[in-house]
């Protein structure tokens, strides 16, 4: 952006890679919203996290292998599960909580 070492700079950068893999939307959380098709072409393990939410921590890491899609999720919170919206590119809208470990994704 060519605005050199400020913080509030690198804090955007961190909240926009955050927001492609979870995202709060109201009382829900969106997740895989931002990854691009092409970083599931192929073979491999997209991870992030831990990441703060509401009550606790989440890490969300997408394995694809050559017949499917894969969503794990560790959730580390207090309270009741938080309700998430698995919405990655190219593939079904899936509906879960984060006392959920694990979704396949159905392509669309």
């Amino acid at each position: 952006m060519g605005d050199g070492q400020h913080a509030w700079a690198a804090a955007e950068w961190i909240m926009m890679m955050k927001n492609l893999f979870i995202r709060e939307e109201g009382d829900m959380l969106v997740l895989g919203s931002g990854i691009f098709p092409e970083w599931l072409e192929n073979e491999g393990i997209l991870e992030f996290g831990p990441v703060l939410i509401p009550g606790g921590t989440l890490t969300v890491k997408f394995v694809k292998t050559k017949s499917r899609l894969t969503l794990f999720l560790d959730a580390d919170h207090t309270g009741n599960p938080l309700y998430c919206k698995a919405k990655v590119p190219g593939y079904r809208t899936e509906y879960l909580d984060t006392s959920t470990t694990q979704c396949r994704m159905k392509k669309k």
